[in-house]
């Protein structure tokens, strides 16, 4: 949606709950006051359905003059169910519930109004967003507050130390993402303390819970909690900090609330979200006490983050579970005793060294890694698939398993094509050898929706914002509307055609281009399907992936083929699909190209036992070097220079991922893997440090002469560029 600067000038001058008026205009006013952007379809209906259904709630509520408000935030454009799966949280209650009561005097009298935030001992609204952590943003509110009571600075604490941290694998009983209890939060920081926001800062967000980083340090501990019992002792306990506590978040009236005192008899005590109670008082306009309590929604939420919830009727049964943090203090840090002058050992080769390998994983089952893996935007996922019909999902500092997902086939679908994360991230598409392209949500490993085509998926998917593209053994290429694997269009390539390469998407997104094996190249329009040109190569000619050039204008492909022409790289104009130049080699070209940043060279290799660097322009050799076997990895450029080229290949009984100057050919260093390296190619990190390459397939090392697997596991690699 373009907005014009008048238009979006005017709209803070607008009331957005303005009953007069219309909902599309609500609607428009909404999209620019909240920053919204939706892609065009089902997304963008769907957001405008709930937001037309929440605006009726709205509406028909503020009509009643009640002693709260409903309002739109950046929430509107959600439905009850996706809102309260992702931004609720709390777990446990019943099973976990303690019943170390506090007792307070009964005689004692406290101040009319109490406000925390005005003192100084709360921090500004935090964000847990699509997280089911409101239980952690609950303890470490109220941790900081302790802290600062007692006479220290206030500090912001680190909620991801608990939802990554707090769980069975390190001693804790909550739950991450999934949920979790603010008691037991309390015993594990007592037991292991807790990092700084600034040390660990909040990352899961997106849904995730991360892997524990068991590197900060902490920095606040406590020697335990209590419980409030009852409502009678909820101004008492507020008198001492800011107190932790549940409440059932019941739906309309607390997803849309704006402002006011919530005083709502029909909110449940279904205790579901945890959130802190930060002060009390009264309200003389509306005659009703309340207590003050912070939300972790966001400050565009409420009343800045904020809700007023009535005071004496256990609204939404805030006084079920109630708690708060004791004796909070800071941890001192410790001066380490000076070890005792050991013997110089023999001097190590330095982690970080070139070629050193940083970690190796092997799924359960030892499968081959042809794959080539890819990374998510944050460098923190590698994705890949195995011949065990498995998608893998893997933590790039440690190796460790995030989740895995078995793909339909049953470990009979090997998974050849390589892996294509969609561009908010939140998507991974891959093919698999069953005949269906998969989409399976990046952050919990669960399959979205898949889409069965006619044939074996060898080909790699590749996503625009709005579809995702994949060739098929039956001859199609198929666009997949990436909201729901829907089909979009299929494009045939010629009789009896392949299309076992992978397509690759123009720069505007407007043009799909690929290979098919009758000898073809094709150029097909990306939203109608319609063929923009056709180039006939040659009959038995098997083009590779194609490759562009940066200014998108130049097409590279290699060639397998027995006959005319011959076999090797062509590069191609993109507009016309006329060839431009034609490089010959002795034997096939099994793999896509790498073109240089600056566009001057392009990279391949081929079973003629060569690798070689091409002039982009020319056609020419710009140098080769020579390999003791066919080299089918596809090749990258980059590394922290920028002028390194990686590559794998079988050097006869070896296999190794070779690091190359981009300039001379000449090898930096070489690391042996376990297994073949023929069909598996490498993917840099986005700082260009590390190099992932998976290995397995083809006649390894570890192989007998017949190319029989012995019992060694085949790996994926994270390497030291």
């Amino acid at each position: 949606m373009k907005l014009t600067a008048a238009f979006v000038a005017a709209t803070a001058a607008v009331n957005l709950d303005d009953p007069s008026l219309s909902v599309p205009s609500r609607w428009d006013l909404y999209v620019s006051e909240f920053g919204k952007t939706y892609t065009a379809g089902p997304d963008k209906t769907a957001a405008f359905a709930a937001f037309k259904d929440n605006d009726a709630i709205i509406q028909k509520h503020n009509m009643r003059g009640k002693s709260w408000t409903l309002g739109h935030n950046e929430y509107s454009d959600m439905t009850w169910e996706a809102f309260s799966a992702t931004h609720l949280g709390l777990a446990g209650i019943e099973l976990n519930r303690t019943k170390d009561f506090t007792a307070f005097d009964k005689n004692a009298t406290y101040a009319d109004s109490l406000d925390w935030v005005a003192k100084g001992a709360v921090n500004p609204v935090k964000n847990q967003a699509q997280c089911g952590s409101c239980w952690a943003f609950s303890t470490v509110c109220s941790i900081e507050g302790a802290y600062q009571i007692s006479g220290n600075p206030l500090t912001s604490f680190s909620e991801q130390d608990l939802v990554s941290c707090d769980n069975a694998a390190h001693g804790g009983t909550d739950d991450g993402c999934n949920g979790g209890l603010m008691d037991n939060a309390f015993k594990w920081v007592k037991k292991n303390g807790l990092c700084t926001e600034a040390d660990y800062p909040y990352s899961s967000g997106s849904g995730s819970p991360g892997f524990c980083k068991q590197t900060c340090s902490p920095a606040v501990t406590l020697t335990g909690f209590k419980d409030v019992a009852n409502e009678k002792g909820m101004v008492a306990a507020i008198s001492i900090g800011p107190l932790s506590v549940a409440v059932e978040a019941d739906k309309s009236a607390f997803q849309l609330y704006k402002g006011g005192v919530l005083d709502d008899p029909k909110c449940g005590k279904n205790l579901d979200h945890g959130i802190t109670a930060v002060g009390y008082g009264t309200d003389a306009d509306v005659g009703k006490d309340y207590y003050k309590v912070r939300n972790s929604w966001g400050a565009t939420w409420g009343e800045e983050g904020y809700i007023r919830m009535v005071r004496g009727k256990n609204q939404c049964g805030i006084a079920n579970s109630a708690s708060y943090p004791t004796g909070v203090k800071p941890i001192a840090p410790v001066a380490p005793t000076p070890p005792p002058a050991p013997t110089p050992p023999p001097a190590p080769t330095p982690r970080g060294a070139p070629g050193h390998a940083r970690w190796s994983f092997t799924s359960l089952t030892g499968a081959s890694v042809q794959s080539r893996p890819v990374l998510s935007a944050d460098d923190a996922t590698v994705y890949t698939g195995c011949d065990d019909g498995a998608l893998y999902a893997v933590d790039t500092k440690f190796g460790a398993q995030k989740w895995v997902l078995q793909l339909d086939g049953g470990g009979g679908g090997d998974i050849l094509s390589d892996v294509e994360v969609s561009k908010d991230g939140k998507t991974v598409y891959i093919g698999s050898a069953d005949s269906y392209l998969y989409a399976v949500d990046a952050q919990n490993g669960t399959k979205r929706w898949s889409y069965k085509t006619g044939d074996q998926v060898n080909s790699s998917p590749v996503a625009s914002a709005r579809d995702v593209y994949v060739g098929s053994s039956d001859g199609y290429l198929h666009a997949v509307h990436a909201s729901n694997g829907t089909l979009k269009w299929r494009f045939k390539a010629g009789r009896d055609a392949d299309v076992d390469g992978s397509p690759v998407l123009s720069a505007d997104g407007a043009t799909v281009y690929f290979g098919s094996d009758d000898g073809r190249v094709y150029a097909v329009d990306a939203d109608t399907g319609k063929q923009r040109w056709v180039l006939h190569i040659g009959d038995g000619a098997d083009p590779t992936a194609p490759v562009l050039s940066p200014d998108g204008a130049t097409m590279y492909f290699g060639t397998t083929s027995n006959g005319s022409p011959g076999s090797g790289l062509f590069a191609v104009d993109t507009s016309t699909g006329k060839k431009r130049w034609m490089f010959k080699v002795g034997d096939w070209v099994r793999s896509s190209p790498a073109v240089s940043k600056d566009g001057k060279t392009v990279y391949f290799g081929s079973d003629d036992n060569h690798f070689y660097a091409i002039d982009a322009q020319a056609g020419t050799q710009r140098w080769s070097v020579k390999a003791k076997g066919g080299v089918a990895s596809a090749p990258i450029v980059g590394g922290a220079d920028g002028a390194t080229v990686y590559v794998g290949w079988d050097d006869a009984r070896n296999a190794h991922l070779h690091a190359l100057d981009a300039t001379t050919g000449t090898q930096r260093w070489k690391f042996k893997v376990a297994r073949s390296l023929y069909y598996s190619s490498p993917v840099l990190s986005h700082d260009g440090f590390t190099v992932y390459i998976g290995s397995g397939g083809g006649v390894g090392p570890d192989d007998d002469d017949a190319g029989r697997h012995d019992s060694e596991d085949d790996y994926l690699y994270a390497i030291d560029a």
